[in-house]
């Protein structure tokens, strides 16, 4: 008898976290858009450390970014 019960909740459980991973884990760890931008920045900034860009593609781009 006590073991049916162990049983049972070891399978709800089970089927809880199930359940949370399919319809709540996924939001969680979806990227906002404005951590998406912000990664993008740091990419530009990188580049215009390295000389890769002029001040006027940086500015342009930065530009683009916000909008």
């Amino acid at each position: 008898p006590i073991g049916h019960i162990i049983g049972l909740i070891i399978m709800a459980v089970v089927v809880i976290a199930v359940i949370r991973l399919v319809f709540i884990g996924p939001r969680r760890w979806r990227r906002s858009r404005w951590h998406i931008a912000d990664d993008a920045m740091e990419i530009l900034k990188e580049r215009y450390a390295k000389g890769e860009i002029n001040k006027d593609e940086f500015e342009q781009k930065k530009k683009d970014l916000q909008d």
